[in-house]
């Protein structure tokens, strides 16, 4: 049961996020107004995109780096000139929240508005944090019912359910650009192999090794223990891929 604190808690948090995502809307249409941008047909301009997602749009490293990073962040630094770029991802939301009925009305609206200007390319990123987490355990079979078979780990009828949850949420955010214009071209992303260390990162996580661990895939992080638990969560993004 919830603390009686605990909805006033998760509502202002969503306000302060709100607001947030409002400041970055109103600080881009600045940018593209100042820049004379709104309107043009330049090629040699710099390309406008949109990118919505979670964490990896959105990682909040300040605490560790020199600089906040994420992946928008270090594209700016591959891009020439660098892009523009209004940011709706926000880290920790799932798919199923950014294609939810708010988060997909403030999508829709952000390709809309004129003032945002016309965008060339949106930038999606989602399904990791549906798969992973304490959740991360449902799509595992425990290592003694299936006779501690690496290969028999995951267990394809839970692990299909939220894979097509997530296949659901893509091909509505696809629904969702052609409302606008289907000309323009959606990116998205898989994810490397990541390792079940037991480590998280910045001061979030771990992921992995508890799940594993409670489905007795895992003892400790031996190099023995890594190998299997590594290759349990590399079928699942492949699979995920």
């Amino acid at each position: 049961m919830m603390s009686n604190g605990s909805p006033n808690i998760l509502q202002a948090k969503r306000a302060a996020i709100d607001a947030e995502v409002q400041q970055r809307i109103a600080a881009h249409q600045r940018l593209m107004l100042n820049q004379g941008l709104v309107a043009s047909r330049d090629p040699a301009r710099p390309l406008n995109l949109l990118a919505d997602g979670d964490s990896w749009f959105d990682y909040p490293l300040s605490g560790e780096l020199p600089i906040r990073s994420d992946v928008i962040v270090q594209l700016g630094g591959l891009i020439s000139p660098r892009p523009t770029v209004l940011k709706l991802a926000h880290y920790g939301d799932a798919t199923t929240a950014l294609l939810g009925v708010r988060k997909r009305a403030l999508l829709l609206q952000a390709l809309q508005d004129p003032k945002n200007g016309k965008f060339d390319a949106i930038l999606f990123s989602g399904g990791g944090n549906d798969l992973v987490g304490d959740q991360f355990r449902l799509w595992l079979n425990d290592a003694n019912a299936v006779g501690g078979d690496p290969l028999k780990a995951l267990n394809e009828s839970a692990l299909s359910d939220i894979v097509g949850v997530v296949e659901t949420a893509y091909m509505d955010l696809v629904a969702t650009r052609n409302l606008v214009d289907k000309r323009i071209p959606i990116f998205a992303h898989a994810y490397d192999f990541a390792l079940p260390t037991d480590k998280g990162v910045c001061g979030v996580g771990p992921w992995l090794f508890p799940s594993l661990m409670s489905r007795q895939w895992m003892h400790d992080t031996s190099p023995a223990d890594l190998a299997v638990g590594a290759q349990i969560v590399r079928l699942i993004l492949i699979e995920f891929r």
